[in-house]
């Protein structure tokens, strides 16, 4: 079997070379088939990643649940864990570790009820079982493990997978959302 960062390789090489272009456009046809889901209909808490690099772009889809009225909040990982805290704009993020946007968990809000939340989550890679190839953190397993949160995860439709290699610690994914359609993981 192929080992998880052969995969990881694999997948950054694959979203490394989609052109600015091509990501612009992928990035669009997933927001419009977001609003024109029922997810953001169906929950009232939103827990979402902040979009960096060739990651699928998350603002648009953030700026449209503030529009409309929703509950947004964003991880903030304090040693092998990770948390959620609310915000009530993009503005509420300061810069991070590395430089990436982050919560200011000082002037924001724990997340301690997850009852009609959707997580969305990234990845390098789903397969045709929900599984996700991560950036080998384990961050979104550890968070997810015993809790009964709806999961959605966005991907680039070139970077699904017919199989990934799964431990019995992998957190299984519900949905997964690429430009060209819903995958539904789970019953």
């Amino acid at each position: 079997m192929i080992k998880k960062n052969n995969y990881r390789d694999l997948y950054s090489k694959i979203r490394n070379n989609i052109s600015d272009e091509e990501r612009k456009n992928i990035n669009g046809c997933i927001y419009h088939k977001f609003i024109e889901s029922d997810f953001w209909k169906n929950y009232n808490l939103f827990l979402i990643y902040i979009s960096v690099k060739n990651e699928i772009d998350t603002s648009e889809i953030i700026r449209f649940l503030f529009e409309n009225g929703k509950k947004v909040a964003v991880p903030y990982c304090s040693g092998n864990n990770m948390h959620f805290y609310y915000i009530s704009s993009t503005d509420d993020l300061i810069k991070g570790k590395f430089g990436i946007p982050s919560v200011d968990k000082t002037a924001s809000l724990k997340v301690k009820n997850f009852d009609k939340s959707l997580c969305i989550v990234p990845g390098l890679s789903f397969d045709n079982n929900g599984n996700r190839l991560g950036y080998g953190g384990g961050f979104y397993d550890r968070f997810l493990y015993n809790k009964k949160i709806t999961t959605l995860g966005l991907c680039y439709e070139k970077c699904i997978c017919k199989e990934l290699p799964a431990e019995n610690f992998d957190i299984a994914i519900d949905y997964v959302l690429t430009e060209t359609c819903l995958r539904i993981n789970k019953s």
